[in-house]
């Protein structure tokens, strides 16, 4: 799910599935943390903005996707189209 943080208490935040940077990223009211996200510090009050089909995790997946084929199988046309 997808947050607006409202409180927080020293909340850490690891982004590296979405962003690859390794090290975590503080959060403060305002911020924003993302599906694909892990708490490793703190505590937060957030209001939820996003689940399921409409969260950010979700959408980066669909982006990658287009039309629901999955990659192996554009890479499979790809490849097939190149060899014609």
């Amino acid at each position: 799910m997808d947050c607006e943080i409202l409180e927080t208490d020293g909340m850490e935040v690891n982004e590296s599935l979405l962003t690859g940077e390794s090290l975590a990223v503080q959060k403060r009211k305002g911020d924003f943390v993302y599906s694909g996200s892990d708490v490793v510090a703190g505590s937060a009050v957030a209001k939820v903005l996003h689940t399921g089909e409409e969260n950010y995790a979700t959408q980066l997946v669909k982006r990658q996707r287009p039309n629901g084929v999955r990659p192996r199988k554009c890479r499979m046309r790809s490849e097939k189209l190149l060899n014609m």
